[in-house]
């Protein structure tokens, strides 16, 4: 098949694709899994319409230009990435489906409220957290980065060793890990029950807020800082406006303003952060979003399995992210995959899709796929039952996951705020109240009478 008529077949896959995704969040009750599969459209799959006729030197802050565009360019790469993506986009739709055609207008609501056995569940996630925090900033090296960060560099190049500079000085044990789940999900999570607390909460919600920026700062990464500004500020905007106020506005204003504002803190990183100017800073921007998270799932389709052979169906689930100098395994990590794709030992994040199928091929994009439709699911199953308040707010909590949606094996998505912050608000939950009228629950909701 020529690259014409994939093409042509991908744009129809991706606009029926998009409409069941919008006709289930608009049928039924389940968000997340719709949520999800859009933003991989949206951010990963979209980017295959266009990259193949890029230049590799379309991004002004890569000097040596985007070798992965290139790598788009072999029939043999972009068919088996666009399969890769149908395989995915299929499963999905027939998940959409069994979604939308098993979903009860009446069912069991849980209320958010927090009873005694939540509150000892509380103090632990308190307990955790500031554990984790101790032992990074204090007894690892997180104050230390988060001191030295520099918000203005003269240059990308600058700005780039910087970031290498944490890899260099980051290693197992220090308690990264930990923290990130700490920043990402459990603050959140604390931040989200003081803003339905009410405006006596305000101080403990901005504690938070500061306290998960303090992390994604020393990161040395524009993803997370944009992420968890995103995220605070909607939970707050949805938590103190009101469902009733965001009613009366249009959705299409709603979800421009979210667009907007999302492309302007992507844009002013670049411009800032890398001293680039506002015009190659937007085309950095737009490029970073739309096409690289694509154009690095080319390497691995390139380099499995003709270069390397596959690593196996028990290792479709994650890769390796220490280098070969450093690493313990014999397995191939990211920093392989790029020296031998792009002749450069620099890391190589991609999707779950393109893990999966260094594992077994599309075996294993057909396994990671159903597993992690499966989760989505499964946590759908839970944040169905909440009111329309409680959804967006999980949503919005969410949103740090849809970078590692397209940049992270399976393991790194099931550690993120999509599976994990339903599970904690499970956890923290009331038991089921079984109403008969859900209408006038969340009339009552509104109207304040319940949480």
């Amino acid at each position: 098949m020529g690259t014409g008529f994939l093409w042509v077949l991908h744009a129809l896959v991706i606009i029926l694709s998009c409409s069941l995704c919008v006709w289930a969040l608009s049928r039924s009750r389940r968000i997340l899994l719709p949520f999800f599969v859009l933003g991989f459209v949206v951010l990963d799959s979209i980017g295959l319409l266009f990259a193949p006729y890029l230049r590799n030197d379309f991004l002004p802050y890569i000097s040596q230009g985007l070798g992965t565009v290139d790598l788009l360019k072999l029939q043999h790469v972009y068919t088996r990435e666009l399969t890769a993506h149908w395989i995915f986009l299929l499963v999905s739709s027939l998940f959409l489906l069994g979604e939308t055609y098993s979903a009860r207008k009446n069912g069991v609501v849980r209320v958010a409220r927090i009873s005694p056995r939540n509150k000892v569940f509380l103090i632990l996630l308190k307990v955790f957290a500031l554990f984790s925090y101790i032992r990074y900033f204090f007894l690892g090296p997180g104050l230390e980065l988060l001191l030295s960060y520099k918000l203005f560099y003269e240059s990308p190049a600058a700005a780039v060793a910087d970031r290498n500079y944490v890899k260099e000085v980051l290693s197992l044990g220090q308690g990264a890990f930990l923290a990130s789940i700490t920043a990402y999900t459990i603050l959140p999570v604390l931040a989200l029950r003081s803003a339905l607390n009410g405006k006596r909460s305000n101080f403990r919600f901005w504690t938070y807020c500061l306290l998960s920026a303090a992390y994604a700062v020393q990161t040395r990464q524009k993803w997370p800082i944009v992420a968890v500004i995103l995220m605070y500020l909607s939970v707050y905007v949805i938590s103190r406006y009101g469902i009733s106020n965001i009613r009366k506005l249009p959705l299409g204003r709603i979800a421009a303003v979210l667009v907007v504002g999302a492309l302007i803190l992507v844009v002013g990183t670049y411009h800032f952060n890398f001293g680039l100017s506002w015009s190659d800073s937007f085309i950095s921007g737009i490029g970073r979003v739309f096409v690289v998270p694509c154009t690095a799932e080319a390497a691995y389709f390139y380099v499995f399995p003709d270069i390397f052979q596959f690593r196996g169906l028990s290792n479709s689930f994650n890769i390796d992210l220490m280098s070969k100098w450093s690493r313990s395994t014999s397995d191939v990590t990211i920093y392989d995959v790029a020296d031998i794709s792009l002749g450069s030992p620099s890391s190589l994040n991609a999707s779950f899709l393109a893990v999966g199928w260094s594992g077994a091929g599309y075996l294993g994009v057909i396994l990671v796929s159903v597993i992690l439709l499966g989760l989505l699911w499964a946590a759908d199953t839970f944040v169905c039952k909440l009111l329309l308040r409680d959804r967006l707010l999980v949503i919005a909590l969410g949103i740090p996951s849809l970078g590692q949606l397209v940049s992270s094996s399976l393991v790194d998505f099931i550690s993120s705020n999509a599976i994990l912050v339903p599970l904690l608000l499970w956890l923290l939950s009331l038991p089921i109240v079984v109403i008969r009228n859900r209408n006038s629950m969340e009339a009552n909701y509104e109207r304040g009478k319940s949480l």
